[in-house]
């Protein structure tokens, strides 16, 4: 179990979500059905760890996990890509639908206060959707990163969706 889980977080590794979103993929491929793969980071973590610490800012990483789990279906499939990053996959999902879970998400994480050493510690959280699907799911995964690059560049906390 461990080579597919990250040490950290207890969410699937990259590898891991490799596999499993390739099979996802080829079935929306194979079935004409459209994806949603969502890049998502925490907006100023070097900020968090400088402010309150290296153990702080592990924290804040546990805490995606812990708020993507709340919020995603069973069946969806996200992972650490590495640092503050993560990426989900979702099928079966319309553009609306998507647009609105993740800005409930994104709210949520506005919202969510942790503590650590007496300490209260908010952060915000930026995300990157491409919906559709394209010729490749690394391609998809490009075109949600370009919506995460400009998420962050239009001022961070924000959700934006590009139809692939």
């Amino acid at each position: 179990m461990q080579t597919i889980l990250d040490y950290m977080t207890g969410a699937y590794n990259r590898r891991y979500f490799f596999e499993v979103a390739r099979a996802i993929f080829s079935k929306a491929l194979r079935k004409h059905t459209k994806l949603a793969v969502v890049m998502m980071d925490i907006d100023d973590f070097k900020s968090v760890n400088d402010t309150y610490g290296h153990d702080a800012g592990d924290l804040a990483i546990i805490e995606v996990k812990k708020i993507l789990e709340k919020n995603l279906r069973r069946y969806d499939l996200f992972a650490r890509f590495g640092g503050e990053e993560f990426c989900v996959v979702l099928d079966d999902i319309s553009k609306e639908d998507v647009e609105k879970l993740f800005e409930k998400i994104r709210k949520d994480f506005e919202n969510n206060i942790i503590t650590y050493n007496n300490m209260k510690i908010r952060y915000t959280v930026s995300f990157g959707i491409a919906y559709g699907m394209a010729d490749s799911l690394e391609k998809l995964i490009k075109v949600a990163d370009e919506a995460l690059y400009k998420s962050k560049k239009n001022g961070k906390n924000r959700v934006t969706l590009y139809e692939v």
